[in-house]
């Protein structure tokens, strides 16, 4: 496999047509190796692997043939490159590899990298990719990452053999996924949360930028092209020096210097020791944009955080008939502790004296959905699974305390299309001047895996209830078993905690056909199954285009995964029922 690297060059194009490869410049770049013609139909070698570098201000334009051949069809992977990401390929198994598709932001976020694409039609097959001088990246695995195209060429006479094309695109100036804050909606960080439509960006407080540092955790600021970060470098020499080594700037190995990268103006990432910070602390920086501060980062070295309405009302509220919307974000370690007073009436700084009130009033209950409309209060289950998050109530003193305790090893499915829950602190007074305030608390839910049709050991609560077949056995242990036609319902997941052992270990990559207890691949038997990236759940996804649909070969076969304990105990089993879903036995099987 050759390697070339691309840097300070305006354009690239790699060309990927069966025939050659092409550059609209006299050549790539001096000293790179040149670039290798790809196999015409007479040479033997049918598959060609490439890698090449792509550096800041770079341009790439992958290109796959053209519609118009009339002696051969081309077909480019991945299916939708600006969503889609193919993993790397294994044992040149091409047509298993380009099946193996995971959602891009999963493992890579970015702003300042345009990726355009064209398939089919009559034109040519492309994939243009262009890395902006200040274009900031950040990946799962910054050292191992790749974006990786792919190119097949069928020839139209069956006698003929396909030919396969694969470029490896690595990049200079790669950054790790990191928590931090952001003055876009770029959605860079771990924990960004996206805005609800109609939300509007400049009603949200600043507290939604807040940050509780952990031992090791990668941190961040960025500022959006045209804004400064404040101060420089959001932590000044002398207050690192004053943290003696418990935050340091992150250090890039593949950093990369060109005179016209003015990234570090307004982008920094840091580093918290292993050991954690020793000391309590208060930090925050800013995007300093033409109109004022837009976002601002504060860094608070406890794992406890307290939320006091009475506190943040009397502080920040400016009329008697204002609504203050203040968002959190909600992420496996943190806590949050929303204290109000038991009684009801309380004086809030410019209010005066109030009636207060939490809602909704059972604990059971919160709110989601767009809180610029009318919500009925839901019950927890109803919007979300989980294992290890707890929504805790308790009265302690004069005040009642809403917890929501997401611990750091925490597995939360979303039910809901928002990730929001909010409560309303409630301020009214009708005699004198009329108040009608409220403090919205909102808080952004970040799930960890999908809401899936499967099972798993003891975690009923992270699947769906209906349009597969569960049972659960109560003997010695108890052990769940549920059935799923994957082209019915999709897509299917499986739990199985981390202490105990997954049979296949790489469940839904292969698995065991129950006919025989041997072990095989999925690809084998549903060559259109993808496998998802998930934190807790094993995933596999069966949706495919109609075309897909019309080349698929169902079967009667049926492959399982099993779960098994510390004791050898099988907890859970998961079988794919492959059968045709448009046979009325097989519908009237899962109704």
């Amino acid at each position: 496999m050759k390697q070339l690297r691309v840097s300070n060059i305006p354009l690239l194009v790699y060309g990927v047509t069966i025939f050659t490869i092409y550059s609209s410049m006299p050549r790539w770049l001096a000293g790179a190796v040149n670039p290798p013609s790809l196999p015409s139909l007479r040479d033997e070698k049918s598959f060609v692997k490439d890698e090449t570098y792509l550096a800041p201000g770079a341009h790439l334009s992958f290109v796959c043939g053209s519609g118009k051949d009339p002696e051969g069809a081309y077909t480019m992977y991945p299916s939708n490159p600006q969503e889609r990401l193919l993993l790397p390929i294994e044992d040149e198994d091409f047509e298993s590899a380009v099946l193996k598709e995971v959602a891009l932001r999963d493992r890579f976020r970015s702003d300042g990298l345009t990726i355009k694409f064209s398939r089919g039609g009559r034109e040519d097959n492309y994939i243009n990719i262009h890395y902006g001088i200040n274009g900031v990246l950040l990946a799962k695995d910054p050292k191992n990452f790749s974006l990786n195209l792919a190119c097949k060429y069928m020839p139209r006479n069956k006698n003929e053999k396909p030919f396969y094309r694969w470029l490896k695109v690595r990049f200079d100036a790669l950054y790790p996924m990191a928590y931090g804050c952001e003055s876009g909606n770029n959605m860079l960080f771990k924990n960004t949360a996206p805005f609800v439509p109609g939300f509007k960006v400049s009603d949200v407080d600043r507290v939604d930028c807040s940050l509780t540092l952990e031992p090791g955790m990668i941190f961040g600021i960025y500022c959006k092209p045209g804004e400064q970060l404040m101060p420089d470098h959001c932590f000044p020499g002398k207050r690192l020096q004053e943290l003696n080594g418990d935050i340091t700037p992150y250090a890039n190995e593949t950093e990369f210097y060109d005179s016209r990268r003015k990234i570090n103006s307004r982008f920094q990432l840091f580093v918290v020791s292993d050991k954690g910070a020793r000391t309590h602390f208060y930090h925050h920086c800013y995007c300093q944009g033409p109109q004022g501060s837009t976002k601002v980062l504060s860094i608070v070295n406890h794992i406890h955080s307290h939320i006091l309405p009475q506190e943040y009302m009397a502080q920040h509220v400016t009329h008697p008939q204002e609504t203050r919307y203040v968002v959190y974000n909600l992420y496996p370690g943190m806590m949050y502790h929303v204290v109000a007073p038991w009684r009801d009436w309380l004086d809030v700084g410019l209010l005066g004296k109030v009636r207060q009130r939490m809602v909704p009033t059972n604990f059971q209950k919160i709110y989601t959905g767009n809180p610029y409309r009318y919500n009925d209060a839901l019950h927890f289950n109803d919007i979300f699974g989980s294992k290890h998050f707890d929504v805790l109530t308790k009265v302690m003193g004069p005040d009642r305390i809403r917890s929501l305790i997401y611990r750091s090893n925490g597995i939360v499915v979303l039910k809901v299309d928002t990730p929001l829950l909010y409560y309303d602190w409630v301020l009214k007074r009708h005699h004198g001047v009329r108040v009608d305030a409220n403090m919205r608390l909102l808080f952004y839910l970040m799930p960890t895996d999908p809401y899936t049709y499967g099972c798993g050991v003891e975690s009923t609560d992270l699947f769906r209830t209906d349009g597969f077949q569960i049972s659960k056995q109560e003997e010695n242990v108890s052990i769940t078993e549920c059935k799923v036609n994957p082209y019915l319902t999709s897509p299917v997941g499986f739990y199985c905690p981390k202490d105990h052992t997954l049979e296949p270990s790489n469940c839904f990559e292969e698995m065991i056909n129950a006919t025989n207890n041997e072990k095989v691949k999925l690809s084998d038997f549903a060559p259109f199954a993808r496998s998802v990236e998930s934190t807790n759940l094993k995933v596999a996804d069966f949706h495919m285009s109609p075309r897909m649909k019309k080349d698929t070969k169902y079967t009667d076969t049926e492959l399982k995964c099993s779960c098994i304990d510390k004791e050898g105990n099988t907890r859970a089993v998961i079988t794919l029922d492959l059968r045709n879903p448009t046979d009325p036995a097989v519908i009237g099987e899962y109704a």
